[in-house]
């Protein structure tokens, strides 16, 4: 039988997996479950705290992906606020969507707390919108310059320390980021259920 652990999945190893009996398949996939979890914990996405739960550092597979996941935080945010804005806003929610749509997030921060002077509640506190402010610069800073600040360095050692001091704040960033993109998720679908309802 040929070693499909060695080799990984290939065309030889289809056509063994091919004429495995159901037990046969059903130890196979065990094993080979357990082998790739070993693998993943192993090579990929490592990331390292200290006994009181600080961070340490992380491995660059797992940069990557909480670097995508801010990025995508960041977006919905971004967009969960223009709804938000659309929905309560005075007039046609498609109207008021077009309008805000190409807009930038500073000015949806001004839009949303002009309406909260004119009584409208967009259950968004001071500290929501101090991130939401910060998170321009934080898109700004992902988006542009991340890499820009290690990437570079020669100097292998260096160029590490330089990677794990971004990975830190990528690490704090991604947190104070998902908090709000959770919170802005909710209201989103609690301000439309209530728009819906009233119409």
């Amino acid at each position: 039988m040929v070693d499909i652990f060695e080799n990984g999945l290939d065309r030889d190893t289809y056509r063994v997996i091919k004429k495995m009996d159901r037990e046969e398949l059903n130890s196979f996939l065990k094993k080979y479950r357990e082998t790739a979890l070993k693998e993943i914990q192993d090579n990929y996405f490592k990331i390292k705290f200290d006994e009181n739960g600080k961070y340490v550092e992380m491995n660059k597979d797992m940069f990557k992906l909480i670097h995508s996941e801010l990025i995508q935080q960041v977006q919905c945010i971004e967009h969960n606020l223009k709804i938000i804005y659309a929905t309560i806003h005075n007039g046609n929610f498609v109207e008021n969507y077009e309008n805000i749509s190409k807009t930038n997030l500073g000015k949806i921060i001004k839009e949303l707390k002009r309406l909260e002077t004119e009584g409208m509640n967009t259950q968004l506190t001071e500290e929501d919108y101090k991130v939401i402010d910060e998170i321009r610069e934080i898109r700004n800073y992902w988006c542009h310059q991340c890499y820009i600040d290690y990437i570079y360095e020669s100097n292998d050692k260096k160029r590490e320390k330089l990677f794990q001091s971004v990975a830190e704040k990528l690490h704090y960033d991604e947190q104070r980021t998902y908090q709000l993109s959770r919170k802005t998720e909710e209201l989103r679908i609690i301000i439309v259920r209530k728009k819906s309802n009233k119409d």
